[in-house]
């Protein structure tokens, strides 16, 4: 699957997840959000031609260095040792594993407590973006779910990048996250909160945090 394809269904997952616990917050929504789109496109964090190495290099430099740290170790392993944990951090590799849809978010939670920064909602979204990219990743050749228990392929069907399959599943996205966007104006979820943050501070004062700024330059 593309990236847009992948960010599309991590929004949808986002403004579901919105709905679902009626979260009213723009602040909130915007964290929410911003984790599901980072989470959609981290996994390809192990392919140097994604979307997310090129929109964030420094991120693609760190996981590409600790790539090598990990070689020069598994080097040290016998045979198929070795191989394992080579192949383990290649395309499609941990990064695409439950174990990392779940671990992440928590480290990023626990972390978060240690330096008294709220990131339950960043986490949350982060979760749902990588469980999103995983369950699209089953349906285009298939991802080793369970690494680093198993190393055993699985697959539900074999989409191909860029078809014409795929485009009907991103037009599909589409409309559920136009529905979804509308159901949250109708509930004034998200008009709310921009009439009060457009009147209660002037827009040439208006500063965007650092979640605003983090999605819009993934997008």
């Amino acid at each position: 699957m593309t990236g847009t394809t992948h960010r599309l269904a991590g929004i949808s997952a986002g403004m579901a997840a919105v709905e679902i616990l009626q979260m009213n917050d723009l602040k909130i929504q915007t964290a929410l959000l911003t984790g599901c789109i980072i989470g959609s496109l981290l996994p390809d964090i192990d392919n140097p031609q994604s979307t997310i190495s090129y929109k964030v290099p420094c991120i693609r430099a760190i996981y590409s260095l600790l790539q090598k740290m990990i070689r020069i170790f598994a080097d040290l392993l016998p045979g198929r040792k070795k191989e394992y944990v080579k192949s383990s951090i290649g395309h499609r590799g941990l990064t695409h594993s439950l174990f990392t849809a779940f671990a992440l978010p928590a480290l990023i939670l626990g972390l978060g407590k240690i330096v008294s920064f709220q990131t339950h909602m960043l986490s949350l979204g982060l979760m749902l973006g990588l469980l999103s990219h995983i369950l699209l990743d089953l349906f285009s050749g298939g991802i080793r779910l369970f690494l680093p228990f198993s190393p055993y392929n699985v697959k539900m069907a074999r989409i191909k990048t860029g078809g014409a399959l795929e485009w009907i599943i991103r037009i599909g996205f589409m409309m559920v996250l136009s529905y979804l966007t509308i159901e949250s104006i109708k509930e004034l979820h998200i008009i709310d909160s921009i009439l009060e943050m457009i009147f209660s501070n002037p827009p040439s004062m208006y500063t965007p945090t650092l979640e605003e700024e983090i999605l819009w330059s993934l997008w």
